[in-house]
């Protein structure tokens, strides 16, 4: 006759079919919320386009010009005209914006590499506020899944991002 001591030594089918169940839902729960280059850099060309309607809307709530500074590939600043006088991003109370790691940008249209936008939200090229946007004005957002691009209008200042 066999001794009960031999069967209390080794899993039932049972205890190893629960494992495998959670091992599962763990496994499903991390992959869905994995970060994806795609949605990374998504995300990030919308933020792009906040920020930049954000300082359109200092401009027209506090009715004077602010600008955006586009100071490396991967951060760009909030001032007043100045350049110098910093203003606070309002989600991070701090006025340097850096990137997700991974993205770069790059622009177009923009020879300071800032754009300033009036009181009325039209944007400018130069610190005095005198040189209109003479045309679209491209920041082109880049990681490893692709690129998006931000288009600001000139004239209107309107922001759009493809």
């Amino acid at each position: 006759m066999r001794d009960m001591s031999d069967k209390l030594n080794a899993f039932t089918l049972i205890e190893l079919v629960i494992v495998m169940a959670i091992l599962c839902i763990i496994g499903s729960v991390v992959l869905v919320r994995w970060p994806s280059d795609t949605v990374t850099l998504e995300a990030q060309a919308q933020q792009m386009v906040n920020d930049i309607r954000y300082i359109q809307f200092l401009a027209h709530t506090r009715n004077k010009s602010y600008r955006i500074n586009f100071i490396s590939s991967s951060q760009y600043t909030f001032t007043e005209t100045d350049g110098t006088t910093a203003v606070n991003h309002p989600a991070t109370e701090n006025n340097v914006i850096t990137l997700a790691s991974g993205i770069t940008l790059s622009n177009s249209g923009l020879p300071g590499n800032f754009i300033v936008f009036n009181r009325k939200g039209v944007p400018y090229t130069d610190a005095g506020v005198t040189t209109a946007l003479s045309g679209n004005a491209t920041i082109t957002l880049t990681g490893s899944s692709g690129s998006r691009t931000v288009t600001i209008s000139s004239e209107t200042g309107k922001v759009l991002v493809s």
